[in-house]
Formats: C-alpha cells, structure tokens, sequence
C-alpha cells in the first residue's frame, strides 16, 4: 500500500499508536494515525481500497452503529475490501439491516480453502 492512515476516536490510543510507529522506525510519511470520527472523514474512506473496522457495538449505540453503516454503504467505493472482526450477517442482523445492506456486500469466508496452496515445510 502507498499509504496507510487510521483513524481513531481515542485521543490516548492515537498517542499510542504514534508511539509504535516512531518507536519501530515505519514510515511516517506512509503510515499516520488521524484523531477524528470516521463519519467526519468521508474523504479518507472514499479513497481507501482496504477499509479494517472494530467491532462497534461496545462504542456505539444501535442508532449510531445504524447511522455508521449508512455511512459506510455512501462512501466505501465498489471494489473495496471491508474487513471485520465479526460476521457482517451477525452484525446486520442484531441491527436489522441485514436485508437492507446485503445487496451491496459480496461476503468473502476467511478460511476459504479452494484457491489456497499448501506446502509442506520440506518442500520450501
């Protein structure tokens, strides 16, 4: 990636994460934290071509998560990765917008086997 940038809402685990990225010598020019809410920041989701999210049900309420996921749907561009710790048929589902945002999902299953090789550590 030419670039990657975060965006934090804690102000500490920004500091954190600033401090890793010095203490590790990354790029700063390529990697940066931002302290913003992501729905104030359309423009870096709109842009972005792998987009990671927390599980948001321990930091928001069932109408804000709601309002994040209208969000998401406007301002991720098609083709774009979103990757979640948690099964977005969960997650819709406890929201109830499973059938309102499944259209514009094409779900990947992680531990997919059919285009994985396998080596045996012999062979390498």
């Amino acid at each position: 990636a030419s670039s990657i940038i975060g965006i934090e809402m804690n102000k500490e685990f920004c500091e954190v994460q600033e401090k890793i990225i010095h203490k590790f010598s990354m790029d700063a020019d390529r990697i940066r934290v931002i302290h913003s809410d992501v729905m104030e920041r359309p423009d870096i989701v709109q842009q972005s071509n792998v987009i990671i999210i927390n599980v948001l049900d321990f930091f928001v309420d069932i109408p804000k998560h709601k309002e994040m996921w209208h969000f998401f749907k406007k301002h991720i561009k098609k083709g774009s990765y979103l990757i979640c710790n948690r099964s977005m048929a969960d997650t819709l589902n406890s929201l109830d917008m499973f059938e309102e945002l499944m259209n514009w999902l094409s779900i990947c299953i992680p531990n997919q086997m059919k285009n994985e090789i396998f080596f045996d550590v012999e062979d390498c």
